[in-house]
């Protein structure tokens, strides 16, 4: 008998260091106070006021290349809104506006954003060059590199060794900084919308992120206002059967997240934003029975509050993956 294992320990940490109060058991009111106690201590664990104090810059951006892809226009603008960090902003442009935003986040690829502007055939695959497929359904389309892929990894973790390789660097210097990645995205994005904000779009904004951009739109729903509703793919679900449950990259470990409730407590802030949550079925990563959890939580908090009809979960066939149709017919829907 293994006498000093340590999982009896930490099974028992991850229940006692979250909070004593469900959300799903607070009145409408109740909800409220709790939700505003709480965003703002996940803005103090993303660090985003110190972040911007430390980081900010006057926003200033070049056009860097155009392009075309399936028949739709593609502006990749240069960034400059981050001291030392200029990156990438894409806008994918549609032939025949709808007069809707999405404000797109990728997941982990070793070509980044550009992994979801052309077709794979390797095993990244997920995006399956979706912010095209909303381009022609009419949806103006806004997608940042975030730090540690595509074009914005770390010298010495040239772009295609792995898939994370160009986290673990970004990770580690961060770190020592008393600073996330997951924290520092979410600033990224911050500033992307104040980038968007100073083009003029402001208005009627949907979040779709999606694996680690999934991460990332959980986070930014509640602590920026400017984004209206939200989808959330290939994430939503339970730490200890996700995140906790296999391997995955470090850039989803955020300290002291926990402290704030499991993913679906996360989730449950957005709350009454619309949101849709979505996973596959045979994902590994994300598993059915943590996403069941989820959904489930979810669907008991937007009852509460009355407005079950804004939120959305749901489980297709598939692994690691999304599915437009059932992205771009949640979408239809938004008003």
């Amino acid at each position: 008998m293994e006498m000093y294992i340590t999982n009896q320990f930490l099974e028992k940490q991850y229940k006692n260091i979250q909070p004593k109060t469900d959300l799903a058991s607070l009145s409408i009111e109740e909800f409220e106070v709790e939700k505003k106690v709480r965003i703002e201590k996940l803005k103090e664990l993303l660090k985003l006021d110190e972040q911007s104090a430390l980081l900010d810059r006057e926003i200033s951006y070049e056009l860097d290349n155009n392009f075309e892809e399936m028949g739709i226009q593609i502006d990749k603008y240069r960034l400059q809104a981050i001291k030392e960090l200029d990156f990438p902003v894409y806008h994918v442009k549609p032939n025949k506006p709808n007069g809707k935003v999405v404000f797109y986040l990728h997941g982990h690829d070793d070509l980044g954003i550009m992994g979801a502007l052309i077709e794979r055939y390797d095993k990244v695959r997920y995006h399956k060059m979706i912010p095209l497929k909303l381009a022609e359904a009419g949806y103006s389309v806004y997608a940042p590199e975030l730090i540690g892929h595509g074009e914005a990894h770390y010298e010495d973790f040239p772009k295609g060794s792995n898939n994370s390789s160009g986290c673990l660097p970004n990770v580690n210097f961060m770190s020592l900084l008393g600073f996330s990645v997951g924290g520092f995205r979410v600033y990224q994005a911050v500033r992307t919308l104040d980038f968007m904000e100073m083009l003029g779009v402001s208005d009627n904004i949907t979040v779709f992120g999606i694996s680690g951009g999934g991460m990332t739109a959980q986070h930014i729903l509640p602590v920026d206002n400017r984004v209206d509703n939200g989808i959330v793919a290939c994430y939503a679900n339970t730490y200890e059967d996700s995140i906790l449950a296999k391997d995955h990259c470090r850039c989803n470990y955020i300290p002291g997240l926990l402290r704030l409730g499991d993913s679906y407590d996360l989730l449950a802030l957005s709350a009454p934003k619309k949101l849709l949550t979505v996973n596959g079925k045979a994902d590994r990563g994300f598993p059915a029975a943590g996403s069941n959890k989820a959904f489930e939580y979810l669907n008991k908090i937007y009852s509460n509050l009355g407005v079950s009809e804004n939120y959305k979960g749901e489980l297709i066939e598939g692994r690691h993956e999304i599915d437009e149709n059932v992205i771009i017919s949640w979408l239809e829907n938004i008003k």
